[in-house]
């Protein structure tokens, strides 16, 4: 088969085996946004010589009228459905359709929506995995009969449905909200009748650390639509040292009948490692790596064998933020050279402490490195994002200023450098504007949310064509303020704030490297904020001491650069925050 029979494809899913089905998603509004999904019924069995066919001529069993969702294609790991989940940075809603040896002869086939029909507009979230009996399993924050305190901001929960799918009321809870600990991830392994294991990814609700835990799905009864029940989760232990375990991945784990999970470990203080996870013992055992591998952590093991990380909580008004400090072990009486300050915070995503060449080679000349789990991210939950998203995002700006604060030590004595990517940059910049950090180091920042987001409707309710200004801002207005709040939006952004608010005595300096094909915080918005910084500083305030750089490299999208161009990247960062650092010591003395 080749991929040319499907023009427009954006991606593809086989059906189920021996049908010669494909399914996929196309982009029917010219935006690069997939909406649609259509079947090719015997695809794979069409001679070479066939014409193909055209997409129209394909049936079409979805269609996504939200313009601010994107459909995304995959099957269950049990490969009894295809899901097609329309996602949006703060809801994720399934569809799902049972594959089967009769699908080829199914004219149209129909998808089930699984959970409520707001659920966008609830800030949803609901994932799933077939059971390998023809049910699914459900990892949702979706309120079901009377479960949960509120829609907005609750935490996951652990559930089962039977399919056709029922409404939320009549799932049926098998691991709920339990106190102490949040539930972020899981991956089923319900291949047979003898597995059927849950790997269940968590983290605890005061410092964010990360941990695993088994269950074991226990059946009653032989009919599909008899529910399960769950063995109690039992953690795993974790071996070594646990500053080693600061983040844990998964690994590929594509196969329902392993008897084990592949399992990622690693932390600013060492280098990834693969584990493989017994998932009838609950054991844990390194896997060897290759020799380059080996030498690579041997090496970053002994240059770490001075540094130390702890988690610590620090107070932001009513609330404690988690704080992930990497340090020298050895005391002293002199405060470090610098603090380099790292932020994020929105979409509940979590700041891992992952393995960060920059923050080791920081960490290793006798910096601070901090990692400040700010309101709005997801160290802590569900609850926590929401506690600095929409109304609440000026809870995060209070965070990051307390976390900057006490970076610098009593007095300031530490010279902070502030280091964000993507949507951390809105935090960075608000840091910059306050005044008192003494540089930037920025990767393709956030910088701009005015900019489209309150541009008009081109009409008929439609947004702008540019499919860069609505992934970027039009349906994220939410994270940063309330519907129909355009003050708080402009407050929360940093390039209106410079054009609205007074800006810092002393201009630190600030370095920004960007993709040039970047198409989340494209070069626009960028240079929008670069302006407003300029011309805040007036003729002759950015000089050699204090200057302002701004990067864009060719062939480079939002990740950035890779390998060694990457590495060369980093090198001048940390050069870059080094010689901020010991010049805003100087200008102390």
């Amino acid at each position: 088969m080749e991929i040319a029979r499907l023009p427009g494809a954006l991606g593809v899913e086989w059906g189920a085996i021996g049908t010669g089905t494909l399914y996929y998603t196309l982009d029917r509004e010219g935006d690069g946004r997939p909406c649609e999904v259509r079947v090719a019924p015997g695809l794979a069995k069409q001679g070479r010589s066939r014409k193909p066919k055209r997409a129209d001529d394909h049936p079409r069993l979805l269609h996504l009228a939200d313009p601010h969702s994107h459909l995304a294609l995959s099957r269950t790991k049990d490969g009894q459905f295809l899901v097609a989940t329309a996602v949006r940075r703060d809801a994720a809603v399934p569809h799902v359709l049972r594959l089967g040896r009769d699908e080829a002869g199914l004219p149209r086939p129909s998808f089930t929506r699984v959970g409520c029909a707001d659920a966008v507009e609830a800030c949803v979230e609901t994932f799933v995995e077939g059971d390998g009996r023809g049910g699914l399993l459900l990892l949702t924050n979706e309120r079901s009969g009377g479960w949960d305190e509120g829609v907005s901001g609750h935490e996951v929960w652990l559930g089962w449905a039977p399919m056709p799918s029922t409404p939320p009321p009549a799932w049926v809870p098998l691991i709920p909200r339990r106190p102490g600990v949040v539930i972020t991830d899981m991956d089923a392994f319900c291949g047979d009748q003898t597995a059927n294991t849950i790997l269940l990814y968590g983290r605890e609700t005061e410092f964010g650390a990360p941990g695993l835990s088994t269950t074991r799905l226990v059946w009653k009864g032989k009919g599909n639509g008899d529910p399960p029940s769950v063995t109690p989760p039992v953690a795993v232990a974790l071996p070594g040292d646990p500053a080693a375990w600061a983040c844990i991945k998964p690994g590929a784990n594509a196969c329902p009948h392993t008897k084990t999970a592949r399992i990622i470990s690693s932390s600013p203080l060492s280098s990834p490692r693969p584990w493989d996870l017994d998932l009838t013992t609950g054991r844990l055992a390194a896997l060897p790596l290759s020799p380059a591998a080996e030498t690579a952590a041997a090496a970053v093991a002994k240059d770490a064998g001075g540094l130390t990380l702890r988690r610590i909580t620090i107070p932001s008004g009513s609330a404690r933020i988690p704080l992930t400090v990497i340090e020298s072990d050895r005391p002293t009486a002199q405060p470090p050279p610098g603090a380099l300050l790292v932020l994020y915070g929105a979409y509940g995503t979590p700041l891992e402490p992952d393995f960060e060449p920059l923050w080791f080679t920081l960490a290793a000349e006798g910096w601070q490195v901090v990692l400040a789990g700010v309101r709005g991210g997801g160290e802590l939950g569900r609850a926590w994002h929401a506690a600095g998203r929409g109304a609440n995002r000026p809870n995060a700006a209070k965070d990051a200023e307390a976390a900057a604060d006490w970076a610098g030590g009593t007095g300031g004595v530490v010279p902070v450098v502030c280091s964000a990517e993507s949507a951390g940059g809105l935090l960075a910049g608000h840091l910059l504007q306050r005044g008192g950090l003494a540089a930037a180091v920025l990767r393709s920042p956030f910088l701009d949310i005015c900019t489209h987001a309150l541009e008009r409707d081109e009409g008929g309710g439609r947004p702008p064509s540019n499919p860069i200004q609505r992934a970027l801002a039009l349906h994220e207005v939410g994270e940063w303020a309330a519907a129909g709040d355009v003050a708080a939006l402009e407050a929360a952004c940093p390039a209106t704030r410079l054009r609205s608010q007074p800006y810092p005595p002393v201009m630190p300096p600030v370095r920004i490297v960007s993709g040039a094909d970047d198409e989340r915080t494209p070069m626009l918005q960028i240079t929008n904020w670069t302006a407003g910084w300029q011309q805040a500083a007036g003729p002759g305030r950015l000089t050699e001491a204090n200057p302002l750089i701004c990067m864009f490299l060719r062939g480079c999208g939002h990740e950035g650069p890779q390998g060694e161009d990457a590495l060369n990247v980093m090198a001048c960062d940390a050069a870059f925050a080094v010689k901020a650092a010991a010049a805003a010591v100087e200008a102390r003395k």
